[in-house]
């Protein structure tokens, strides 16, 4: 495969994009009034699919991405379609691109835009094999919110900061925060096959200036920690919101390194919490105030998600999910360890849940891999995907526990979820592995403690990848439950890989 490997940001540089929405719909302007995450200005908000296993154009696993927009009843996802290819992005689609691993929407302009952040970690670049390439879609981008043009920077590790090197896996992992006032976009992009699978994560605001970019990685900067073959840093990474420091913006970036060696022990994990001001920090199971202790193959750090509470809230959350710890004498049942109250310097309450927690639907089994895959939708309700879950006598058929967090005690607000639940569009079938991804779409916008906050429908979405093409079941907080699928005219492989 070849791709171009200088970043450009070009207007219209195929054709535009169909912005697709209700047809009587006033466009929305690009500024923090903007519903969130409303990608084409109809004023309803919009979900991304990532499918980085379709064919396109005869190549395999090139990978596709679908827009859901919003219809006009606020139904998430319920309105018409685009699918994306990297031929609308100006690049061409080749065998093994995995476009869409990695999807997040998020403000892409300082004006309010939205756009889309999207990995294609398998793209060679340069005649170098899987160095990954990072894609950024502003819609709505150009001056005076002319509807028409739309802004696309296509990236690899030499625009931000970094060299492309084959095994790379550039856009494994990706987000985005900021855009809105007077707060900058700050975007990451993970490459954990960086050094050997050592990892390292790109950040920068200024996607056209190289020299703005700064590479992450541990033992370097000020981070803590030391830079191994295999801890696959940058692997998975989670923006949380801007905090006001001297009249200047902030951020914490959380990165996972799954594969991490902690006391000689490999494979146990770790998370790295990253500062622009403050000191950065290394979180592993054997750090004070975090339960258990580290193990070979725990893979601390597999998964992440903050609540949605304002950023100075004594009370906010982090989910960290650990797939590889055994539980007892069971091997790889899995478990998620939650911060209850923490910053990024201190860890004042944390917790343990695992399937022998009290009220927990399931038994400890081996190869669960309970917190695979966790999200927040909002200040406490918390999303466990459980893709190795033996439904009855079917085997890897997958399942997820939605619940509560709250002060001193644990709610259900919903059953334990499979794919024989009310509204899952497939059923349970072996290896289909449903919960091997999950979402937290909240309908709020809030990056500072003061600014209103609109709530409309808020979703939890959980993945069944290997289900017929893959499908997305939504449990929504004001509608039926439903699902997203590929569309008539679409061939799915892995459609829900990643949702955002």
């Amino acid at each position: 495969m070849f791709a171009l490997g200088i970043a450009a940001t070009v207007a219209a540089l195929a054709a535009p994009l169909a912005l697709a929405g209700p047809a009587d719909a006033a466009t929305e302007p690009c500024d923090s009034s903007r519903p969130y995450r409303d990608l084409n200005g109809d004023g309803f908000e919009d979900v991304v699919v990532g499918d980085p296993e379709a064919t396109v154009a005869g190549q395999p696993e090139a990978g596709t991405v679908t827009i859901l927009f919003g219809d006009a009843e606020g139904v998430m996802g319920g309105g018409s379609r685009r699918v994306l290819t990297q031929t609308d992005l100006g690049e061409t689609p080749e065998a093994g691109d995995h476009f869409g691993w990695a999807v997040a929407a998020n403000r892409t302009s300082i004006d309010g835009c939205y756009g889309i952040i999207i990995g294609s970690p398998g793209e060679d670049v340069d005649g170098k094999v899987d160095a990954g390439m990072g894609h950024v879609l502003t819609i709505n981008g150009g001056p005076n919110d002319d509807i028409e043009q739309e802004l696309i920077d296509n990236v690899d590790q030499g625009d931000v900061g970094g060299n492309v090197e084959a095994g790379d896996e550039f856009g494994y992992s990706v987000a985005a925060l900021g855009g809105s006032d007077e707060y900058p976009v700050t975007f990451a992009f993970g490459a954990p096959g960086e050094n050997n699978d050592g990892g390292v994560v790109n950040r920068t605001d200024d996607l056209g200036r190289p020299s703005a970019a700064v590479q992450e990685r541990q033992g370097s900067r000020g981070l803590p920690g030391t830079l191994q073959a295999g801890d696959r840093f940058g692997e998975v990474i989670q923006f949380l919101n801007y905090l006001p420091v001297a009249d200047a913006e902030d951020f914490y970036l959380y990165v996972g390194a799954p594969g991490d060696r902690v006391d000689g022990h490999t494979a146990a994990g770790s998370v790295t919490a990253i500062s622009k001001y403050a000191r950065s920090r290394l979180i592993t199971e054997n750090t004070s105030g975090v339960p258990g202790k580290a193990e070979a193959g725990d893979r601390f750090g597999s998964s992440l998600s903050g609540s949605e509470l304002p950023p100075l809230s004594s009370l906010r959350q982090f989910a960290i999910g650990v797939p590889g710890e055994d539980v007892g004498k069971v091997k790889d049942a899995g478990s998620v360890t939650v911060l209850k109250r923490y910053g990024p310097t201190s860890i004042l309450k944390a917790i343990t849940l695992t399937q022998s927690t009290s009220g927990v639907a399931g038994i400890v089994e081996s190869g669960d891999q309970f917190g695979s895959a966790v999200a927040y939708r909002d200040d406490r309700t918390l999303v466990i995907g459980i893709p190795g879950e033996d439904v009855g006598r079917v085997p890897d058929a997958g399942g997820a526990q939605i619940l509560r967090i709250g002060i001193s005690q644990l709610s259900f607000p919903s059953p334990f979820i499979t794919e024989d639940s009310p509204g899952t569009p497939g059923a349970v079938r072996v290896g289909n592995r449903f919960g091997a991804a999950v979402a937290g779409l909240p309908s709020n916008d809030s990056v500072s403690v003061n600014q209103p906050r609109d709530y409309g429908e808020a979703v939890f979405a959980i993945t069944s990848p290997n289900q017929d093409g893959g499908s997305v079941y939504v449990l929504s907080s004001t509608e039926e439950s439903r699902a997203w699928q590929p569309g008539p005219e679409q061939t799915g492989a892995r459609f829900g890989q990643s949702v955002g």
